[in-house]
């Protein structure tokens, strides 16, 4: 029989942290209103900002304000727009890379994937089907760590719906995915898999396992520990707005980090 006073003690204490992190949310809301329309000049101007870092910091911000419509608003529409801002900032610092402009490769593969995942989580389809046509890291593939790049290509070629190509990427993947510092992160390709080969009762369970790792990832001193990524996990409202796009018929974790309010509404 388990210990009903430790159960509610550890209800209590989730609660506690989650109002602790909503306030720290709208701390960081309020301070980035205030600089965004300078900031946004300025991640514009490719001169400026040859290097990106203000386009990648005006990202983080955008995600930040988009967690802050969802959480403190209440907003589902102010969320989708901010994210599609980042993910479409994404996207031109991606551009601006082909042009000559030295985005630093270990920035430049997770920006790819992460940004296809924004757009997707947005439900932008449009550009992320012209992120991934235009994407291209393998001439330089030695730059970028394995788990990035396997990631990057595997999301490319999943949106592109290049079933063999992304099969080829989907080993290196999962392969990556196997070392001890990035196990959290398995559920991924499962569902890249499953969304490829159309099989809902396999998407489901590599939901699941994302949203298991999820929790982990974003512990302290986890991957994603620190970032917007605590509040939702918007990389798999991306991977399941693409499933439900699909057409696959899912049945939806119950999750908080899933909500269900941010998902594509498919006829």
């Amino acid at each position: 029989m388990p210990n009903i006073s430790r159960m509610f003690s550890k209800i209590r204490n989730a609660f506690k942290r989650h109002e602790i992190d909503l306030r720290h949310l709208a701390r960081i809301a309020d301070s980035h209103q205030h600089g965004m329309d300078s900031l946004r000049k300025r991640a514009a101007d490719a001169n400026a900002d040859p290097l990106g870092s203000h386009g990648r910091f005006l990202i983080e911000a955008l995600r930040d304000l988009a967690a802050a419509a969802y959480h403190l608003d209440h907003d589902p529409v102010g969320w989708r727009r901010q994210l599609d801002e980042a993910g479409r900032l994404g996207f031109a610092l991606v551009q601006r890379s082909a042009y000559g402009f030295s985005v630093e490769p270990s920035r430049l593969s997770p920006l790819v994937y992460t940004t296809l995942l924004d757009l997707l989580a947005a439900g932008n389809l449009a550009t992320a089907e012209q992120l991934a046509r235009r994407m291209l890291l393998e001439d330089d593939s030695e730059k970028y760590a394995k788990f990035d790049l396997a990631f990057a290509y595997s999301l490319k070629h999943l949106v592109l719906k290049d079933a063999n190509a992304c099969r080829v990427w989907l080993t290196e993947f999962v392969d990556a995915c196997a070392e001890s510092d990035t196990g959290a992160f398995a559920g991924y390709p499962k569902v890249i898999e499953a969304i490829l080969m159309k099989d809902a009762g396999r998407c489901e369970k590599g939901l699941h396992e994302i949203l298991r790792g999820h929790r982990t990832l974003i512990a302290k001193g986890g991957e994603l520990w620190g970032t917007d990524q605590i509040f939702m996990c918007t990389w798999a409202l991306g991977l399941t707005n693409l499933a439900l796009r699909r057409g696959l018929h899912i049945e939806l974790p119950d999750d908080e980090f899933l909500p269900r309010d941010l998902l594509l509404q498919v006829g």
